[in-house]
Order: C-alpha cells, then sequence, then structure tokens
C-alpha cells in the first residue's frame, strides 16, 4: 500500500514537472513572439525612414529642377519685356533687386 502510494506521489511529481516544462516552452515562444514583432516593427521603422529619404530627395530634385527653370528663364526671355506682363514685371524687381543687392 505504502508503495503504491509512493508511486502515485512521483507519478503526480512527474506531472507537475511536465506541466512546468510545458509552461516554460510557452513562456519561451511568447517571448520569441515578442521578439519578431519588435523586428517587424523595427524593419517598419527603417522602411519608414527609407520612404522619407526618398520623399527628401524628391523634394530637393524638384527644387532643382525649378532653379534650372528660373535660370533657363533669365537667359532665355522669349518676349520682349513690357510693363503690363506680370513675368516681365516680376523679373524687372528680381533684376533690380539683384542691382541693388550687388
Amino acid at each position: 500500500m505504502e508503495m503504491e502510494m509512493e508511486m502515485e506521489m512521483e507519478m503526480e511529481m512527474e506531472m507537475e514537472m511536465e506541466m512546468e516544462m510545458e509552461m516554460e516552452m510557452e513562456m519561451e515562444m511568447e517571448m520569441e513572439m515578442e521578439m519578431e514583432m519588435e523586428m517587424e516593427m523595427e524593419m517598419e521603422m527603417e522602411m519608414e525612414m527609407e520612404m522619407e529619404m526618398e520623399m527628401e530627395m524628391e523634394m530637393e530634385m524638384e527644387m532643382e529642377m525649378e532653379m534650372e527653370m528660373e535660370m533657363e528663364m533669365k537667359f532665355t526671355p522669349d518676349h520682349v519685356t513690357c510693363p503690363t506682363c506680370s513675368h516681365c514685371v516680376f523679373q524687372q524687381l528680381k533684376s533690380l533687386l539683384l542691382l541693388l543687392l550687388l
């Protein structure tokens, strides 16, 4: 009878140990999942950063293009300056400002 009790106790202990092991495994799995989630978040952040960088580059390119266009307009007047045309008035103002700054 006593042997049986001991055996039962041992079995229970083993079961408990197994349960604990399972719990630990689950915890580890959860930790891994969290790590993966963090990695994904980091990847997303990096992607966003890259996107922002690309946007900035595009903006810079656009600015450069605009600058080039302005330069071309300065060097190639496509019509005679007239006092009423807004483009000409603007050009005149700009040249006056440039003269004043020099």
